[in-house]
């Protein structure tokens, strides 16, 4: 698949706010293009959408940036075949085997949650992302900083979709490198701590988890992608694999983390150690079950935020098990741990099951449906 930028939407208020703010200006021969390229917060209030196909990671190095606001074409639900599983062009065949190997342990029965991990990040993959003026103008210098390969592939793309976009070619918007680059001290770095209203946080994520751990825009992140680019060049990156782990450096507001890790205890999530199970199970230890119980997104008779996501489990359209809150199943907990493995997570939800937490009713009409589709496979 070919890398592609395409932008889908400006949403250009610069003008109308210059206006606004100098009442008492003549602005009769008002030049948006000399003013657009000043670096002013002014730049800002033009807001760029684009839609982006690129490798995983260009994609996963981009998301670092903030602020940004992306939403990933949905890949999990639908089976990985060799003709939605392609190498990003500019990476040639470097991936391909490793592709290959994922589509055949698929074949052999491997759960395809699990046997994607080992997909190349060279692999293409497409997106939609928000950002504005000032922030993608910084971001195509960064990129030329960093690589002339990457800025050739994408900068170059960016810098013609913002072609006809006032002040975006005189810019005097700043590269942005040095500040996404981490130190050295901070490779050695582990956990999360909460400093006033403020969690600070370094983790050895998983490709797989830092993509997800990316899309949370409220959070101001570093991650390891930047020095490797830097030190090894883009292409090089090919040969990684979603398995592997880089270093994520992260500062969020307590508050927002909180709710993060509240969404991230639902049935829904991965927990495994090295994706939600450890982060999340940091932030959980020690809490007690009626703690528990108040903080998972569902528990306690609240409404499940993530309902219809579930109902494409007892239908079938999703492959994984569905939740047993809703389906009041405990049994449903047993085997995601006979499945899945051990994790701090798990064991909670076995402790609400021991202690008569999660109903169990073989009248829900969500669990005769799936048991129904079970029986009928």
């Amino acid at each position: 698949m070919k890398p592609n930028v395409k932008l889908i939407n400006v949403s250009d208020n610069r003008e109308s706010a210059w206006r606004f703010s100098r009442p008492g200006f003549d602005h009769s021969e008002l030049d948006m293009n000399a003013i657009g390229g000043m670096d002013m917060s002014l730049n800002s209030l033009c807001m760029l959408t684009f839609e982006v196909h690129s490798s995983l990671i260009f994609r996963d190095w981009m998301f670092s940036i903030r602020p940004i606001f992306p939403w990933a074409r949905s890949s999990r639900s639908a089976p990985l075949t060799s003709d939605n599983s392609q190498i990003s062009a500019e990476f040639g065949s470097i991936g391909a085997e490793r592709v290959q190997m994922v589509l055949e342990a698929i074949e052999k029965g491997v759960p395809q949650d699990k046997a994607r991990e080992g997909l190349p990040m060279s692999m293409a993959t497409a997106y939609t992302v928000t950002m504005d003026l000032r922030t993608c103008i910084g971001m195509v210098k960064a990129m030329e900083e960093l690589d002339d390969s990457m800025y050739q592939i994408y900068g170059k793309r960016f810098n013609s979709a913002m072609s006809k976009i006032s002040g975006a070619k005189n810019s005097s918007v700043k590269s942005f490198k040095e500040q996404y680059m981490l130190i050295p001290e901070e490779f050695g770095m582990t956990g999360a701590t909460n400093m006033g209203k403020t969690m600070i946080g370094f983790y050895d994520m998983k490709s797989a988890l830092m993509a997800q751990f990316l899309r949370m825009s409220h959070a101001s992140v570093r991650t390891s992608i930047w020095n490797e680019i830097n030190d090894s060049g883009y292409i090089n990156m090919g040969h990684r694999s979603q398995d592997d782990n880089f270093k994520v450096a992260f500062s969020c507001d307590i508050e927002a983390y909180h709710k993060l890790m509240v969404l991230r205890s639902h049935w829904f999530a991965d927990w495994s150690d090295d994706m939600w199970g450890n982060i999340v199970g940091d932030y959980i230890e020690g809490m007690d079950t009626e703690t528990f119980w108040n903080f998972i997104p569902n528990g306690n008779g609240k409404k499940d935020p993530y309902h219809r996501d579930m109902i494409s489990r007892i239908t079938g359209e999703e492959h994984n098990l569905p939740c047993p809150i809703m389906t009041e199943c405990p049994s449903l907990v047993e085997q995601r741990y006979k499945d899945l493995g051990d994790n701090k997570i798990i064991q909670m939800y076995l402790r609400l099951c021991r202690l008569g937490y999660i109903d169990n009713n073989p009248d829900n009409k969500l669990r005769k449906q799936y048991e129904s589709l079970e029986d009928n496979k």
